[in-house]
């Protein structure tokens, strides 16, 4: 390690070197005030895209935070699972398929992950451009602008799957000046990462570039008992953009990105042990202890992915009317390895277990413009994409042997097959599941604001989706126990289940849905001096309905092959009331803003794993209600302070009818929803008189409240309340050529979970997927 980072600080150090014989000019001072002020603190006055215009924050009358590039660098924020230290109303859970569907929440709702039929509730758009899959959006956080966090129901402008809300990402563009910024640190379990940005003008006020580019690479922080460790970091991206501006009113952004991600993650550790583990042992297996930070597994374990975008944004002031064009496609491609059971017994894995390559083309056209009172803005948008997908499970030498000791003895199963024993369930290739799933829509909407009086604004929202969906899905099966003749027998029906069988049905031909919504938003606003304002709102938000892309959606319970299962769901619908509040004070030192919010969701969508399946559901009603509060304040120069608080109720209705398997849904509270959040940051930023240097230091943390970490409400999926701390402090040259810095995550080394789960085919076993534990690291900043 020492070389690898000795190798890394020689290349920043030539890399400076270079920058200051090149006589590149020093970085341009009125770009550094409007993101600073004259201390280096964040300042007052943030500008953001939320309304798809340029505003003021504290102008938008919407629920929506705001944190530049260097806010989420101090708190520790290197992806978006980690934005929640920031964020109080955002919540992040991790799974064994973290690259592929991982699940974000905003106000307790987000749609469950482990699914790429099912697309997340809170959109996620980079640089304009909507990603499909939250996935699609966790790699590193740099080079960045700022992060928005949209609350509550974005159907109109942001649209599609914005039902609990959006995540709008925006990147840093090129400049017209030389400039460039690299890094280099290093942290405990041999955390390596490097990354480094350069902007420059190619043809002087007409065209400029930028390219950015990491390494992020950190051991495992699960030890696996059999030797090893998991859970580690392995990804590098590139990201090169050009900015073409012929003339004043005209300009062209290309951006093009390529990530890799080839990760021995997202094990989970066992929380409570069952009956199960008696058999398991019985047969020569080991289970990692319950309750701590370590694993079983003796099978490759991993989730890699590959995604290269390329997006196309035209902007065009024509006569006092803005143009606005967005062309994207993106081709993502993904694989995921997994010990299917948790623990040393040959039992089940496969490598790869799922396949899946989503290739997505997007194209939005805006209008705006002002007439008189009028802000207008209309637009459309078109969205094509292609899913294929592959699933297989692979039974281990001691598949059938466990199997048998469920239901009697290895021999029970070999007199109702009447197969030999060891034939029934045999070692290698079981089954493979193929699907697609391809998706078309269109939309039209607009967003108009009408002034009735100086202080008083009307804003009018309205948008029209029509999307269809069709799917394929196509079942192979090599289990001899699971044959025509041995179904018809209670007992082996009861194994296979449709499960393994052969004679799972594929879906039918033509399966589709498809249909049309109108979604949108009314607002009044009222500006009653310059510093505060408030409004009330109402929106509408819509999540398209889908397929759930799994072998057991094929089938009906008890199976039956003649009576093939519906694999479809129908699409979510939201309406939310808001009262807020945005006011500053102290001459802009302090601002203060509240938002009431109540959400009523129909046909809520879920996705339950029961330890046997994973299962779709429309649940009729749900709903969530609560109050934000936000407040920063720079009571002196170089001190920032900011605080939120979020209170959310997030509960099905009591009135729901039943859902086979999930009794406690009715009236009980929505999973992964927290009542209460806390989050809180200071920082401090002062040079050294006399000394050409300046220091700095800053701490962020969260508390949230105990919440169910399962969609099931299982009483063992009941976790207390807990709280977390990132810090990180540093000197460096007061012009801010040079900065070294340490840090560390999870201060005070919390064990905590983000998802807890069944075990497979291991009834009253719990599994958790546990967070990252304390890890400290130093990195060294150069920058012109």
């Amino acid at each position: 390690m020492q070389k690898w980072f000795c190798g890394s600080i020689s290349v920043v150090a030539l890399s400076a070197s270079l920058g200051l014989l090149l006589g590149a000019p020093a970085r341009a001072q009125a770009a550094d005030a409007a993101a600073k002020g004259d201390d280096g603190g964040d300042h007052a006055d943030i500008i953001v895209t939320a309304q798809k215009r340029a505003q003021n924050l504290q102008d938008v009358p919407l629920a929506v935070s705001a944190f530049s590039g260097d806010k989420l660098a101090d708190a520790g924020a290197a992806d978006l699972s980690q934005l929640q230290i920031i964020s109080p109303s955002l919540s992040f859970t991790r799974s064994d398929t973290e690259l592929f569907t991982p699940t974000i929440r905003i106000r307790g709702i987000g749609t469950s992950g482990n699914n790429v039929g099912l697309e997340s509730a809170v959109g996620i758009f980079l640089d304009g451009v909507y990603l499909s899959r939250s996935g699609f959006g966790m790699g590193d956080l740099a080079d960045l602008e700022r992060v928005e966090v949209l609350r509550g129901p974005q159907g109109t402008l942001f649209g599609r799957n914005t039902s609990a809300g959006a995540i709008n990402i925006v990147t840093k563009a090129p400049r017209f000046d030389f400039d460039y910024q690299v890094e280099a640190t290093v942290t405990e379990y041999d955390g390596r990462i490097v990354r480094g940005t350069v902007t420059a003008p190619v043809i002087e006020n007409l065209a400029a570039v930028r390219l950015t580019g990491g390494v992020n690479e950190r051991g495992g922080v699960i030890e696996n008992i059999l030797g090893g460790a998991v859970n580690d970091r392995n990804r590098w991206f590139l990201r090169g953009q050009l900015l073409i501006e012929p003339a004043a009113n005209l300009s062209t952004r290309i951006i093009v990105d390529y990530s890799d991600i080839d990760e021995k993650c997202c094990v989970s550790v066992p929380l409570i042990e069952g009956p199960a583990g008696a058999r398991i042992r019985a047969l020569g297996g080991q289970l990692a202890p319950a309750g701590g930070r370590k694993a079983a597994i003796n099978d490759p374990i991993g989730n890699a992915t590959t995604s290269f975008g390329i997006s196309g944004e035209i902007n065009w002031d024509i006569g006092g009317v803005k143009l606005t064009s967005i062309t994207a496609y993106r081709d993502w491609e993904g694989q995921q390895r997994t010990d299917s059971d948790f623990t040393t017994l040959d039992f089940a894995g496969t490598d790869p277990a799922l396949d899946a390559r989503i290739d997505t083309f997007t194209q939005e056209i805006r209008l705006a413009g002002q007439a008189g009172a009028l802000d207008w803005l209309i637009g459309a948008f078109y969205l094509k994409e292609n899913v294929a997908m592959t699933q297989r499970l692979d039974f281990g030498s001691q598949f059938e042997n466990y199997i048998g000791s469920l239901v009697g003895g290895v021999g029970v199963i070999s007199a109702v097959t009447g197969l030999p024993v060891g034939s029934n369930f045999p070692e290698g290739p079981a089954t493979r599941d193929d699907f697609t799933q391809k998706t078309e829509q269109f939309a039209l909407f607009t967003h108009n604001s009408f002034k009735l009086t100086d202080r008083l604004t009307a804003t009018l929202g309205v948008r029209f989706t029509d999307e269809s969906k069709r799917a394929t899905g196509e079942f192979a099966a090599n289990v001899p126990a699971c044959n025509p003749a041995a179904v018809a027998s209670p007992l082996a029906g009861l194994l296979c289940l449709g499960f393994w069988s052969p004679l799972v049905p594929d879906f039918a031909p033509g399966t589709r849905i498809s249909g049309q919504e109108m979604t949108g938003t009314f607002n009044l606003s009222q500006q009653w001096t310059s510093d505060l304002m408030t409004y009330v709102s109402v929106s509408r938000g819509y999540k398209g309905g889908g397929f759930n892309l799994e072998r057991t959606a094929a089938v009906t319970t008890p199976f039956d092959p003649n009576a093939p299962g519906d694999p479809s769901f129908d699409g979510e619908r939201a309406t939310s009331f808001e009262l807020g509040l945005r006011s500053t004070m102290a001459d802009g030192r302090v601002t203060l803003n509240a938002t009431a919010f109540y959400t009523d969701f129909a046909d809520f969508q879920i996705l339950n794993f029961d330890g046997l399946r994973f299962r779709t559901f429309n649940a009729e009603k749900a709903r969530t209600k609560g109050v934000e509060l936000e407040a920063s304040a720079r009571p002196t120069r170089g001190l920032n302070l900011n605080a939120g608080i979020t209170y959310v109720d997030a509960r099905f209705d009591k009135d729901n009818k039943p859902i086979p398997g999930l009794p406690r849904l009715a009236g009980g509270r929505v999973a992964s929803a927290p009542k209460w959040a806390v989050t809180g940051g200071v920082s401090y930023d002062s040079n050294i008189a006399g000394t050409g240097l300046r220091a700095f230091g800053n701490a962020n943390f969260r508390w949230q409240s105990g919440q169910y970490l399962g969609t099931g409400l299982d009483p063992e999926m009941l976790v207390g309340s807990y709280a977390l701390v990132n810090a990180r402090a540093g000197f460096g040259s007061a012009d801010r050529r040079w900065t070294i810095e340490a840090f560390v995550s999870n201060l005070f080394d919390k064990d905590y979970s983000s998802l807890i789960n069944h075990v497979p085919l291991q009834s009253g076993s719990f599994n958790r997927n546990p967070g990252d534990p304390r890890i400290a690291g130093l990195t060294l900043r150069l920058q012109h």
